[in-house]
């Protein structure tokens, strides 16, 4: 249909984001759950049970530094799994199929028969080794490309101010403290669900409404506001998909917008 149209992809490659994937079966993890690791050093380690299978589905990054990574295999896969998880008794085998792909987003503009111009968005991966089925997951592998920012997104609201370590388009730190009165808190606990959530460090006069769930930051040893680079009273937006959709009232415009377009489409 592109080609039959005349469009041009343009895009981006994403040449530091690359990663193993492949289709493995692991004898001793537990299958009722996604398995996730995650250091500053190696990146992410998931082990994925694909439903209705025994298989379960692996994906690990590699270091943006490795300029020369490895083939996928077997053999290699099971040292991943070794150095990075650690877990005993875990004997990863027949492996499907194994891939090392990297991430592009294209983008076109089409007008379709209402006559409004629309972005078009592709993402593809540039594979190599014995991979051809790997275009298949791509999206769901391009949502756990958890360093990928998305900076320009009209679901981001950058302010006129100073950067921040923190901000619109960049992935939500997850941060676990302990409140006032002594329970522990995960973020991405809190950020789980189709909700946006709206981190208040310090008194506000905003209440959770329908897709709107504000969350007061109690953060007695400050972790949080560091993480979030927050030295004052401040409110941080998070969208549903785990991104920061701005800082300070300014960004509740870019969840009024969602709001008012998901009403649109169900009228």
């Amino acid at each position: 249909m592109r080609r039959e149209a005349g469009l041009t992809l343009r895009g981006t490659r994403y040449g530091r984001h690359r990663w193993y994937l492949g289709d493995v079966r692991a004898d001793g993890l537990d299958r009722h759950c996604q398995h996730v690791w995650m250091s500053p050093e190696d990146g992410i380690l998931s082990l994925f049970p694909l439903p209705g299978t025994d298989i379960f589905q692996f994906q690990a990054s590699i270091p943006a530094e490795d300029e020369h990574p490895a083939e996928p295999s077997l053999e290699l896969y099971r040292r991943i799994f070794a150095d990075r998880a650690g877990v005993p008794g875990v004997a990863l085998h027949d492996a499907g199929w194994a891939a090392l792909y990297r991430i592009s987003v294209c983008m076109a503009r089409a007008v379709l028969d209402d006559s409004t111009a629309r972005p078009h968005m592709v993402m593809r991966a540039a594979e190599e080794g014995d991979g051809a089925r790997a275009q298949r997951h791509l999206t769901d592998d391009f949502t756990t490309g958890l360093t990928i920012a998305y900076l320009g997104s009209a679901l981001s609201h950058r302010g006129s101010g100073p950067s921040r370590r923190v901000d619109a388009g960049d992935r939500a730190p997850d941060t676990r403290y302990v409140d006032s009165a002594g329970r522990p808190v995960r973020l991405f606990d809190v950020f789980r669900g189709p909700q946006w959530t709206l981190l208040a460090f310090g008194a506000t006069g905003i209440r959770s409404t329908g897709s709107l769930h504000v969350h007061p930051v109690d953060d007695p040893g400050g972790e949080v506001r560091r993480a979030y680079d927050v030295t004052d009273d401040e409110l941080v937006l998070v969208r549903p998909d785990g991104y920061v959709a701005g800082r300070g009232l300014a960004a509740l415009d870019v969840w009024r917008r969602a709001h008012d377009v998901a009403l649109a489409a169900q009228a």
